[in-house]
């Protein structure tokens, strides 16, 4: 404070004062008078000059003063405002040290907790890789099981195939059989129908005869596979799936069979090629077709070897 106050003292100092010459050495002073009068004279005037020096030395320490106040006030208040300045500097400062110092221990933290979770997802990749690692294996298994799987299934399905194409051999052996045999059992009744004796020589059984005089029993409703000479053959007794597909007999056969035995619609003089059907429930020749009507309508007769046979030769047919 006090080197500010001499250093401003000493530039404001005007130039006049530090530039004024050293005044020379009175006469009167350095030639000092020899008798008594002069030397008060001279005593007296040095005292005036002395009281003058004295007064002005008072004016200009005064005007000093003035100005050292004035400069002092100044320097005060440049010095406040400064101070504030750095106060409030000091004070933003303190702050951001302090904002600074909690976000590197927030981040310190944060860097910690990230070490540890890198360190838990190191372990967890470890842990995924073997799983991974188990899982392909697994995969691998799978696959090679897939196609020992894929290899049986074909192998199954060839001989699924075998089977399905047996079986509908054996259906349609056993269709034809049944075929054959309605066909053996129809026409001796179209040919008992045509006879004149045909109501007096059956019985309540649906016997007939033959137009040689041979009586052959009509079906019943028990029709089986022995009946019909579908049943299994000796050769093919050991297979239970030829067993099975050969007892089988289209129902509509079946119902044409048991409806035969009191049919009683064929007309005893048809025309050739054909039989008249006069209603009822009854099913003639012609593919086993259920009439349902009263009215009497034409029903075409297809002929066949087995007709023939037995036309030509009844005791062959029924042998057959």
């Amino acid at each position: 404070m006090f080197r500010l106050l001499a250093s401003a003292l000493r530039e404001e100092q005007p130039p006049a004062q530090q530039q004024e010459p050293a005044e020379p050495p009175s006469p009167l002073a350095a030639a000092r008078p020899g008798s008594p009068r002069l030397q008060v004279e001279h005593a007296r005037r040095l005292e005036e000059e002395l009281a003058i020096a004295r007064a002005d030395l008072a004016d200009q320490r005064g005007a000093y003063e003035a100005r050292l106040a004035d400069q002092k006030e100044k320097l005060t208040a440049k010095l406040d405002s400064q101070r504030d300045v750095y106060e409030s500097k000091t004070r933003r400062l303190e702050a951001r040290n302090a904002w600074l110092e909690d976000t590197v221990g927030q981040l310190t933290d944060e860097k910690r907790w990230l070490a540890k979770r890198n360190e838990a997802l190191e372990a967890a990749e470890k842990r995924l890789d073997a799983r991974v690692g188990e899982l392909e294996e697994q995969v691998f298994e799978l696959k090679a099981e897939g196609w020992a799987l894929r290899q049986e299934n074909a192998d199954y399905r060839v001989d699924f195939d075998g089977v399905i194409g047996e079986v509908a051999r054996l259906q349609r052996a056993a269709e034809k059989m049944a075929e054959r045999a309605r066909r053996a059992l129809t026409m001796p009744k179209a040919k008992e129908a045509r006879s004149p004796d045909a109501g007096a020589g059956a019985d309540a059984e649906g016997e007939q005869v033959t137009p040689r005089g041979k009586r052959i029993e009509g079906p019943d409703g028990s029709l089986s596979g022995e009946t019909l000479g579908t049943g299994p053959r000796p050769r093919e007794r050991g297979r239970p799936e030829v067993n099975s597909q050969a007892g089988c007999v289209d129902p509509r056969s079946v119902e044409a069979l048991r409806t035969l035995g009191a049919s009683r619609n064929a007309s005893p003089t048809p025309e050739r090629g054909q039989q008249r059907r006069l209603g009822g429930e009854g099913v003639c020749a012609g593919g086993g077709v259920a009439a349902g009507s009263s009215s009497a309508e034409n029903v075409t007769v297809r002929p066949s070897r087995k007709r023939q046979r037995t036309e030509s030769d009844p005791d062959s047919g029924m042998a057959a």
